[in-house]
């Protein structure tokens, strides 16, 4: 198979994911009440900028109480091979965070940049929430990293 199938292949499959994806996104989107038991558990601050480039944002979700002095922070990272997708993309997956309890941090990285860039973009966030720990009030020593797909690759590099 020559290079430019194999790049035909990738991009039709990302693609097909993507839409599928924004499929299910849409047809599994927490109920207004859902969305309101958050806004009254949670401090919310959407699309803070943590880093110079307009894609390194983040969602953070800081519980407005404790877990037993254990309240653990999770940061998430979506998938889509590291060229598509959307932190706006997966509020399904940190619902179950989020009816828990715990703090997140939604996280966008840099697209179409590299995987060592993206992986630089963890990072940042993390230091970010450090340094800004008296805005953003989460315990950066209970950090539980993840996502899915590239997502969970950036995670577990850093």
């Amino acid at each position: 198979m020559n290079q430019i199938s194999m790049k035909k292949i990738l991009l039709t499959f990302f693609i097909v994911i993507s839409l599928l994806n924004s499929i299910y996104s849409q047809s599994s989107q927490p109920n207004d009440n859902k969305n309101q038991e958050i806004d009254n558990a949670y401090t919310i601050a959407k699309d803070v900028l943590y880093g110079t480039d307009k894609q390194q944002v983040m969602d953070v979700y800081i519980a407005n109480h404790q877990i037993k002095n254990n309240n653990y922070t999770i940061v998430f990272l979506h998938g889509g091979g590291w060229y598509i997708s959307d932190k706006s993309d997966v509020q399904r997956y940190i619902q179950p965070y989020l009816d828990k309890g715990f703090n997140v941090i939604n996280l966008n990285y840099r697209l179409m940049k590299g995987i060592a860039t993206a992986s630089e973009d963890l990072t940042y966030a993390l230091n970010f929430l450090q340094a800004n720990n008296s805005t953003y009030p989460c315990d950066v020593t209970k950090v539980i990293l993840s996502g899915f797909s590239s997502g969970g690759h950036i995670a577990s590099l850093v």
